[in-house]
């Protein structure tokens, strides 16, 4: 299996824009023990809608940043995308 088709591939290099919603989600899970949600991830970044938030964090999973959570609704950051690196 090549890489760009293992589910064990590194995450992709981020744009400007992924990398700012990376860091703020990271710092918000820092001061908050939880992830935003998508409301307050628009009002962070002075979006008028909180789709634009989660075109974000379709990105941000796209790029094996952040994982959906399973069985509830939510994600989190993947271990190679840890809030702390």
């Amino acid at each position: 299996m090549d890489a760009e088709h293992s589910s064990a591939a590194a995450p992709r290099k981020l744009t400007a824009r992924q990398a700012a919603g990376r860091q703020f989600l990271a710092d918000y899970l820092a001061e908050n023990d939880n992830l935003p949600t998508l409301s307050v991830i628009a009002e962070h970044f002075g979006w008028a809608s909180s789709n634009a938030a989660n075109t974000l964090i379709g990105e941000l999973v796209r790029a094996q940043v952040l994982e959906p959570l399973r069985k509830q609704k939510g994600y989190r950051f993947t271990r190679e995308g840890d809030a702390h690196g």
